[in-house]
């Protein structure tokens, strides 16, 4: 199996599986390629759903809240991926990402993916994130979550 390209996209990096010639196919619904942040500081992450989202999704990869903060206007991607905890292993810079995200990009969804219990997916919604997932969600359903919740927030927009 060849190895995964990761390519820098300022300011997060690119990740798009296994065919990086490849580029990802789109729904039908949808009228471009969309783009997804995952906000997560491993490497492990990044690779998973570069696998699962890949073929549908440009993912890109962010792993600090400053590169989040530095993203300009038209950086906008259609979905953001938000793991709570971050460097130092403390839900607070993955909460503080959310609210940074919803100030900056009011209209992009947010899905957070996180081990964190459901008091803590909670808050995160109460923040202002789409919905929240735990790490341990079998892959298919945690592939549906995200188009869904990027289909729904396209086509409303349309």
């Amino acid at each position: 199996m060849p190895k995964r390209k990761s390519q820098p996209a300022s300011p997060a990096g690119d990740a798009r599986g296994p065919s990086a010639s490849r580029p990802p196919t789109r729904s039908p619904l949808l009228p471009r390629t969309l783009r997804v942040i995952l906000l997560d500081d491993t490497a492990t992450a990044l690779l998973r759903c570069a696998r699962l989202l890949g073929d549908q999704f440009l993912v890109q990869h962010a792993t600090s809240l400053d590169q989040i903060a530095a993203l300009g206007p038209g950086d906008a991607p259609d979905c953001f991926l938000v793991d709570l905890i971050l460097a130092g292993g403390e839900p607070e810079p993955g909460f503080a990402a959310i609210a940074c995200i919803r100030q900056r990009f009011p209209n992009v969804p947010i899905v957070v993916w996180s081990k964190m219990s459901e008091p803590y997916i909670a808050r995160a919604v109460k923040l202002g994130a789409s919905c929240g997932v735990r790490k341990y969600i079998d892959d298919d359903r945690l592939k549906a979550i995200v188009c869904q919740v990027v289909e729904w927030e396209v086509t409303r927009a349309l």
